[in-house]
C-alpha cells in the first residue's frame, strides 16, 4: 500500500534524472569546446529556469537543443516539486495532525478498558467491545498492527505497553481495566506489574499460555487468567460430544458410568495409604480391587488393607451421593456484608475470596490433584501478597495498631499453611467453614478498625 503511494514520485525522479543525462551528454556531443560540468551546470539552469545566462555562447544547434530541454524539464521539475510538496504534507503535516486529533481522543476517555497487543485475541475483544460501544485504547509496537486498528477506527498507541509512560498516555489512571493480549506470559507479568502500579481500582485480565505462571501473573496483579486455545479445545470438544450424542439418539452415560453409578481408578502416587483413606476422600461405596504396582490384583479388599505408592485402587462410586454430599458442603462465596468500607481494600478481599472459591469448587468437583495444587498455591500467594500490601498501607498511615494487625495476619498465613499439612491437597468439609469464618472475622473486625481510622484521618 505504501508502495503504491510513493510509485509516482520515484517515476518522476527517474524521469528527472534522465532528463538530466540528456541534457548534459547532449551539451557535450553539440558544444565542442564545452566540458561535462559546463554540460550538466548548463542543463539545470535551463529546466530550472533559474536564468543565470549561457556559460558560453551557443551554437544554432545548441540552441534549438536548449529549446527542446526547456520543453522537457520544465514541466518535469514543475510536477516533481508538486509531488516532493504532496509528501511532506501526507507525511509530515498530515500525521502530526493526526497523532494530536489520537492524543486528544483519547485524553478524553474516562472509564475505559487498555487493551495491550492487536493480535488474533486482542483484535477479537476490540471488535467485541466496538460492538458494544465499550471505549478501548489499544497498545502495540508492531506498525502492521498500529495500522490495521487505525484503519478500523480504535484509538491506538504505538510503545511498549510495560512502559509507564505508554500507560499513563493510554489514560490508564482513568481506566476500568486493562486487557493483557501478548503472546509471551513473561511480558504480560511485567505489564500487569506497571498497570497494577499505576492504577490499583482497576480491573486487570491477561491472557494466559502457560499455566504453570499463572500465579505469578496473580501475584504480579493480574484478577483473573484466561486460557484461549484451552477454551477453544473445551468447546471443539462440546461440538464433538454433541454430535456423538445426536447420531447416537440421545443415548445417557459414559464409558466409566453406568445408571448412576462410576467405577473409578484411582493411582496413589504419594506414600502408602489406607483404603478406607480414599474411600472417604472420593465418597465411595465400596472398594473393588487394588491392582499392585508388580501387576498383581487383591480383590474386594478390606478398608485397612494398604494401597502402595504407584498402586491403582478401583472404587464403585455413586454418583448422585458425591452430587448430594457436595450441595450439603455450602459454597463460600463472596458477601456484600463483608466489605469494610475502604474501596482499595474490599476489592483485593473480593479478589481473594474469589480465589478460595475456585479452590473449593477444584476440591468438590474432582477437578484433579494438580488442579487443586496449583490454586491452593494461588490462594497462598495472593493472600500473603495481600497481607503484604495493607501492611504497607499502615506503615505510610501511621497506624498505631498495626503490630497487633501484623500478628493477626502471621496466624492467618499459619492457619492457611495447616490446611494442607500432610501435603495431599485434600481438605475435610470443615476447612471452608473454617476459612470462611477466619476471613469473615478478620475483615469486619482488625481490618474494619483500621478502614475505620483511615477515613477519621
Amino acid at each position: 500500500m505504501q508502495e503504491k503511494r510513493y510509485r509516482p514520485f520515484f517515476r518522476l525522479s527517474l524521469s528527472f534524472l534522465l532528463v538530466l543525462v540528456i541534457g548534459t551528454v547532449g551539451y557535450r556531443a553539440i558544444e565542442k569546446n564545452w566540458n561535462l560540468l559546463e554540460s550538466l551546470y548548463m542543463t539545470i539552469i535551463t529546466i530550472t529556469t533559474v536564468g543565470f545566462g549561457e556559460v558560453k555562447s551557443l551554437s544554432r544547434q545548441g540552441q534549438i537543443f536548449t529549446i527542446i530541454i526547456i520543453f522537457l524539464g520544465l514541466g518535469m521539475v514543475t510536477a516533481l516539486f508538486a509531488r516532493l510538496g504532496q509528501f511532506i504534507v501526507e507525511s509530515g503535516v498530515k500525521d502530526l495532525y493526526g497523532r494530536r486529533k489520537m492524543t486528544d481522543r483519547i485524553r478524553r476517555l474516562r472509564n475505559h478498558y487498555l487493551i495491550c497487543g492487536f493480535g488474533r485475541t486482542g483484535s477479537s475483544i476490540a471488535r467485541k467491545l466496538h460492538e458494544s460501544g465499550i471505549d478501548f485504547v489499544i497498545i502495540d509496537s508492531l506498525q502492521a498492527h498500529i495500522d490495521e486498528a487505525k484503519g478500523l477506527g480504535y484509538s491506538v498507541l504505538n510503545g511498549d505497553a510495560s512502559s509507564d509512560s505508554i500507560l499513563l498516555d493510554a489514560g490508564i489512571n482513568k481506566a476500568r481495566g486493562t486487557v493483557l493480549c501478548v503472546g509471551n506470559d513473561v511480558t504480560n507479568v511485567n505489564i500487569a506489574l506497571a498497570a497494577r502500579e499505576l492504577n490499583n481500582e482497576q480491573n486487570i485480565i491477561s491472557r494466559g499460555t502457560n499455566p504453570s505462571l499463572e500465579y505469578r501473573l496473580v501475584r504480579a496483579g493480574a484478577d483473573s487468567v484466561v486460557y484461549p486455545m484451552r477454551l477453544g479445545g473445551e468447546q471443539i470438544a462440546r461440538s464433538i460430544v454433541d454430535e456423538y450424542n445426536k447420531e447416537k439418539g440421545g443415548e445417557q452415560g459414559t464409558s466409566s458410568s453406568m445408571l448412576g453409578y462410576e467405577l473409578r481408578v484411582v493411582r496413589n502416587s504419594e506414600g502408602a495409604r489406607s483404603v478406607r483413606e480414599f474411600i472417604n476422600e472420593f465418597h465411595a461405596l465400596r472398594p473393588v480391587a487394588i491392582r499392585h504396582n508388580d501387576g498383581a490384583m487383591s480383590h474386594n479388599p478390606l478398608p485397612d488393607d494398604i494401597v502402595g505408592e504407584n498402586d491403582a485402587l478401583l472404587l464403585l462410586i455413586h454418583e448422585e451421593k458425591i452430587n448430594r454430599t457436595h450441595q450439603e458442603i455450602s459454597r463460600l462465596i463472596w458477601s456484600e456484608d463483608l466489605n469494610i468500607g475502604a474501596p482499595k481494600i474490599d476489592k483485593e478481599h473480593k479478589r481473594l475470596y474469589k480465589i478460595i472459591e475456585e479452590l473449593q469448587s477444584a476440591v468438590l468437583d474432582d477437578l484433579g490433584r494438580d488442579t487443586v495444587a496449583k490454586r491452593f498455591e494461588m490462594f497462598t500467594t495472593y493472600a500473603g501478597s495481600h497481607f503484604h500490601r495493607e501492611e504497607a498501607m499502615m506503615r505510610e498511615n501511621s497506624y498505631p495498631d498495626q503490630e497487633e494487625h501484623q500478628l493477626q495476619h502471621e496466624e492467618l498465613s499459619r492457619q492457611i499453611t495447616n490446611l494442607n499439612r500432610n501435603d495431599r491437597f485434600t481438605f475435610s468439609d470443615e476447612s471452608w467453614n473454617q476459612i470462611d469464618r477466619w476471613f469473615s472475622q478478620h475483615f469486619l473486625g482488625a481490618d474494619k478498625a483500621f478502614a475505620e481510622y483511615l477515613k477519621n484521618r
